[in-house]
């Protein structure tokens, strides 16, 4: 048998938990613990290069390029991770468009919402030494705004945008925000 089961399992196996931990919607980087979302990835690097030099080997003895098949899913998994980080880098580095900061959610360092020209929208939760990361979309419609995080927020999720603030619907809260420098127009 030239290809071996367990390989092609287990190569599959850290290929998919990479790429579902880098394409979260939610990060969470604690004081000694940021490094652990990278783990996956770095298991999957390992793994790449240990299939690459093992499999040679057997590709040269066997003449049958199957045996090859591991380090082909681990290096696919790879370029779809690497992908993925290079869509999310460049959406969080589209310009943006306004800014928001809240005390009512997060503990001792509330939540920072970046609203981008593109849509994307990030917002940081600091509680303590953790800090929370989200990234979700939002949409305008004329004056209102409906937000799409993967977070409950507590005062909803569709709101009326002023010149200076942003006006949850139905709660009432009403939350000051912040125009970027390099956008000039806040209302489309």
């Amino acid at each position: 048998m030239y290809i071996k089961p367990y390989q092609v399992g287990f190569a599959a196996f850290l290929g998919l938990l990479a790429i579902v931990v880098g394409s979260s919607p939610v990060k969470t980087d604690a004081l000694f613990f940021g490094w652990m979302w990278h783990f996956p990835f770095v298991m999957l690097l390992i793994a790449t290069g240990l299939y690459l030099v093992f499999n040679v080997h057997r590709l040269w003895k066997h003449r049958r390029v199957e045996v090859l098949f591991p380090f082909m899913i681990c290096m696919i998994c790879v370029l779809v991770v690497l992908w993925l980080a290079r869509v999310r880098a460049s959406q969080d580095a589209s310009p943006t468009r306004f800014t928001m900061h809240t005390d009512l959610l997060g503990n001792d360092g509330g939540t920072h919402f970046d609203f981008k020209e593109n849509g994307h929208l990030t917002a940081t939760r600091g509680d303590h030494w953790v800090f929370t990361s989200y990234w979700g979309k939002y949409r305008q419609q004329h004056d209102t705004i409906s937000i799409d995080l993967p977070v409950e927020l507590p005062f909803g999720d569709k709101a009326v945008l002023t010149d200076s603030t942003l006006r949850f619907i139905g709660s009432g809260v009403s939350l000051p925000i912040f125009p970027s420098l390099n956008s000039v127009y806040l209302m489309k």
